[in-house]
């Protein structure tokens, strides 16, 4: 009987790591940001609200043009991200305009965010990237920095 409060100890532990349903994101950088979304699921057309916190004793900048929505597909895995300032400053987003809407994250902070996912998105898993930004606006190495994983589905609940 002695092991059942280390075991339970040990699981509860395990199930306060993330928000219900919503599994720990995977990347090279995602011990130094996480970045994760309120819900496991989500409808076409919904705002995807999520959580980015520093985790380093150092501050953190990343480009907030340039933050999506990957999707898997019908495949086994995410395909290559790619760095693209206009998917929210738009075509001919530039350098000035990344510097401008450059979000510093303290170290220990939390913000939010938010994107909103097409009401003809396709049915699939999907997760949200954001880059890194040197102080200049350099994307810097290990990027993208990705969130948990989420299914879209027209029947997720809202």
């Amino acid at each position: 009987m002695r092991r059942l409060p280390f075991f339970v100890s040990s699981v509860l532990v395990a199930l306060t790591g993330c928000s219900e349903g919503i599994t720990a994101p995977k990347c090279e950088r995602c011990d130094e940001m996480r970045v994760l979304t309120d819900r496991p699921e989500y409808r076409p057309g919904s705002t995807i609200a999520f959580t980015i916190s520093n985790r380093t004793t150092a501050v953190l900048r990343y480009d907030w043009c340039s933050v999506g929505l990957a999707s898997r597909g019908n495949g086994d895995d995410f395909p290559p991200a790619t760095y693209s300032p206009a998917r929210r400053c738009g075509i001919g987003a530039n350098l000035e305009d990344v510097l401008e809407r450059l979000v510093l994250i303290q170290p220990g902070e939390s913000l939010r965010d938010s994107v909103t996912i097409s009401g003809a998105a396709n049915q699939s898993l999907y997760r949200v990237t954001i880059w890194l930004l040197d102080e200049t606006g350099v994307p810097q190495p290990g990027n993208p920095v990705v969130s948990n994983t989420f299914d879209v589905y027209p029947g997720a609940a809202r």
